[in-house]
């Protein structure tokens, strides 16, 4: 029902658009009538002001990717290119490669704030423009993590799953961000802070897994191996 409405507004906003355009061209007394080489670019100009309308609204339109979604692709693009390198590796080191079986793990956190996806900042600006952000606010950490299992004939198989931590920062003064941000720690870290390092003593709360927030679900690895019935200790 919401997908027909949306149809209908783009037809009749459209056609509204382009009844307008071809009544500016076909107006008694329009130079397109009385020139007609201003014609044709009037009609193309009809058809292409609402197609262009259309096209931008159905952008607009398009749905956000969920921060679970963006972490467990991120993750899944890092295996894939690292076991690719291994295989590459291998073909022509055979001598140097391990006769059993090989694990590849990918990683990638963001840490999200309402509907703002936030990653590594860019400068000390967008680091503060993040902390300002987070300051006093309740946000989520995801992790994404991917498997890719090679074995003697390639890739045998691949498995995708995220972690959600919930994490809480206290308020921070003008001066407290200016501070950490100096560190330089923010700089490669998602959200532009490290909940291991200096920034430790401005976390009030944490729902969830703190290894999560690190980088890494730890615990949540050892339970997805064991799920596909791999014992980290026999590896």
């Amino acid at each position: 029902m919401k997908q027909e409405t949306q149809w209908t507004t783009i037809f009749w906003e459209g056609w509204t658009a382009q009844a307008l355009c071809a009544a500016a061209v076909f107006w008694p007394g329009s130079a397109a009538l009385r020139y007609p080489a201003v014609l044709w670019p009037g009609l193309a100009l009809a058809v292409a002001v609402p197609a262009v309308w259309a096209g931008w609204w159905m952008l607009a339109q398009r749905p956000k990717p969920l921060p679970e979604e963006v972490v467990m692709e991120l993750s899944e693009q890092k295996a894939t290119e690292v076991a690719a390198m291994v295989k590459t590796y291998e073909s022509g080191h055979g001598e140097l490669m391990t006769p059993q079986d090989i694990l590849v793990i990918g990683a990638d956190t963001v840490v999200a704030c309402d509907d703002t996806i936030l990653g590594k900042p860019r400068d000390e600006a967008d680091a503060k423009r993040m902390l300002t952000l987070l300051s006093g606010r309740k946000h989520a950490v995801y992790t994404g993590v991917t498997f890719v299992f090679l074995d003697k004939n390639g890739r045998a198989g691949a498995h995708t799953f995220y972690e959600k931590t919930e994490v809480t920062m206290k308020p921070l003064s003008e001066l407290e961000i200016d501070r950490y941000v100096a560190t330089g720690e923010p700089m490669d870290k998602a959200g532009a802070y490290g909940i291991q390092g200096k920034c430790a003593i401005y976390i009030e709360g944490i729902e969830g897994d703190y290894n999560n927030v690190v980088g890494l679900p730890v615990a949540r690895i050892y339970k997805e191996l064991q799920k596909l019935g791999i014992d980290p200790y026999l590896w």
